[in-house]
């Protein structure tokens, strides 16, 4: 997809962030604090602009400084995932 600047328009379109408003389950968000590969600016990006659509999510962070969670943390990862996707889906 090459860098933003080079593909502003696939980023655009590609993105999450501008179809929020669209969402019509809860959306579980887990991000690590200082991911090298995704930035935690664009968990922040999307989480507001889900509360803008009205739209309840739930968000974890990791204080890992990876793209990758790992230790203990991905159990608690994994858990976390587990009974968000129970209690949702059984609705």
């Amino acid at each position: 997809m090459g860098l933003p600047h080079e593909n502003s328009k696939g980023y655009e379109r590609s993105s999450p962030i501008g179809k929020a408003k669209d969402l019509e389950a809860k959306l579980l968000i887990v991000h690590n604090l200082s991911d090298d590969n995704v930035h935690f600016q664009n968990a922040v990006q999307m989480g507001e602009s889900l509360a803008r659509a009205g739209k309840v999510y739930d968000l974890t962070v990791y204080p890992q400084r990876t793209h990758h969670v790992t230790g203990p943390e991905r159990r608690h990862m994994l858990e976390t995932m587990t009974e968000f996707f129970e209690r949702e889906l059984k609705r």
